[in-house]
């Protein structure tokens, strides 16, 4: 007898400090900043699809 696993997906990478938010400008409603392989992207929050990627995130955040 098989069983049918779920698998939930989850936000790519991970997410920006509040003080590094700080340095972006505001998203809109749904939409969140993460970084994923160094790189700052915005994701649709439900569906976690990248919308944009911004850059790398110490050239962005000028660390």
């Amino acid at each position: 007898m098989s069983q049918k696993t779920e698998r939930r997906h989850s936000a790519p990478g991970h997410a920006l400090s509040q003080a590094q938010r700080k340095h972006l400008p505001p998203l809109k409603s749904g939409r969140e900043y993460r970084v994923v392989n160094n790189r700052v992207v915005v994701i649709d929050s439900s569906t976690f699809a990248t919308v944009t990627a911004l850059g790398l995130l110490g050239v962005l955040l000028n660390n």
